[in-house]
C-alpha cells in the first residue's frame, strides 16, 4: 500500500472513531443519561424553584422529625405568616416540641436579631407547652450576612432554602434544595454547629443570648429562672436593645449623608 492510502486510511479509521464517540455522545443525550459521578453529585438532592413547594416539603419533613430539628432565622427579610405555607411551617415547627418524644430529642433555633417580626417567633416557641427541650440562640451581630436559611431534620435531611437579594421582602427563597444526600446534611450540619460555637463566643460581650427550656428549668446563658415571664421579658429586652442601637445608626448615617 503507498503511503498516500495508508494516510487516506488512517484519517478514514479516525473519522469512523470520531463519528462513532459523537454517536453515543448524542445518544447518550437524548436517553437523558448522565455519568456516574454526575449521578453521585445528585443522588438524593433535590430542587425547588417555587417557594410555596419548597415551604410545603420541609413543613412535611418537620411534621414527621423523630430526633431533632434544627433551623436558622439569619436574614433581614420579613416572614409574611399571612401566607398559608409559612403558617404552616411556624405552625409545624411549635408542633414538633408537642410531638417528638422527649428521650434524646431536641429542637434548636438560630436567630439573628436584625428584625423586630422576629421577635414573636421567639416568644410563641418560648411559650409553647411542648416538652422536647428547646435551645434558642439569639445573635446580635454575625460577620457575613448570609442570604440563606438552613434547616436539618434527624441529622438526615436537609434544607437549604437560598434569598434572591434582587426579590422583594416577602419573598422567603428564590430557590432552594433538600438532600438525603450525607455529605450534604453533615456539611449543613456543621455550618449549623459553627454559628452556635460563634453564639457561645459572643454571650460572654452580651451579644449572644442563650435559652434553653426543658421541662425541669429554663435557662439563659447558664443562669436558671424560675419563671417564664421573666425570660420572655429579657427576650424583649434584648431584641429593644439592638434593634434601639441600629435605628441610632441609621439615624447617624442619614444625618451624615445630608451634611
Amino acid at each position: 500500500m503507498s503511503e498516500n492510502n495508508k494516510q487516506g486510511s488512517n484519517n478514514a479509521a479516525s473519522n469512523d472513531e470520531k463519528q462513532q464517540s459523537s454517536t453515543k455522545s448524542d445518544s447518550s443525550k437524548k436517553s437523558g443519561k448522565k455519568s456516574d459521578s454526575s449521578k453521585n453529585r445528585t443522588k438524593g438532592v433535590k430542587v425547588y424553584h417555587s417557594e410555596v413547594e419548597a415551604f410545603k416539603a420541609l413543613t412535611e419533613c418537620i411534621r414527621g422529625a423523630k430526633t431533632s430539628v434544627l433551623t436558622t432565622r439569619l436574614s433581614a427579610h420579613e416572614v409574611d405568616l399571612s401566607k398559608e405555607h409559612l403558617k404552616d411551617f411556624n405552625d409545624a415547627l411549635i408542633n414538633s416540641l408537642e410531638k417528638m418524644d422527649y428521650f434524646a430529642r431536641t429542637v434548636k433555633r438560630i436567630v439573628v436579631t436584625n428584625l423586630h417580626e422576629k421577635q414573636e417567633g421567639v416568644l410563641r416557641l418560648l411559650n409553647s407547652e411542648g416538652k422536647v427541650p428547646l435551645t434558642i440562640y439569639l445573635i446580635k451581630k454575625i460577620e457575613t450576612d448570609y442570604n440563606f436559611e438552613v434547616v436539618v431534620i434527624d441529622n438526615s435531611k436537609a434544607f437549604v432554602l437560598y434569598r434572591d437579594n434582587d426579590t422583594p421582602k416577602s419573598d422567603i427563597c428564590s430557590y432552594s434544595f433538600f438532600c438525603e444526600n450525607g455529605a450534604f446534611v453533615t456539611k449543613e450540619h456543621m455550618f449549623f454547629d459553627m454559628l452556635t460555637k460563634e453564639a457561645e463566643k459572643l454571650k460572654e460581650s452580651d451579644n449572644a443570648m442563650i435559652i434553653e427550656k426543658t421541662v425541669a428549668k429554663i435557662t439563659v446563658n447558664g443562669e436558671v429562672y424560675d419563671k417564664l415571664e421573666e425570660v420572655l421579658f429579657k427576650v424583649k429586652d434584648f431584641f429593644k436593645s439592638v434593634l434601639n442601637k441600629k435605628q441610632k445608626q441609621d439615624s447617624a448615617y442619614g444625618m451624615a449623608g445630608e451634611n
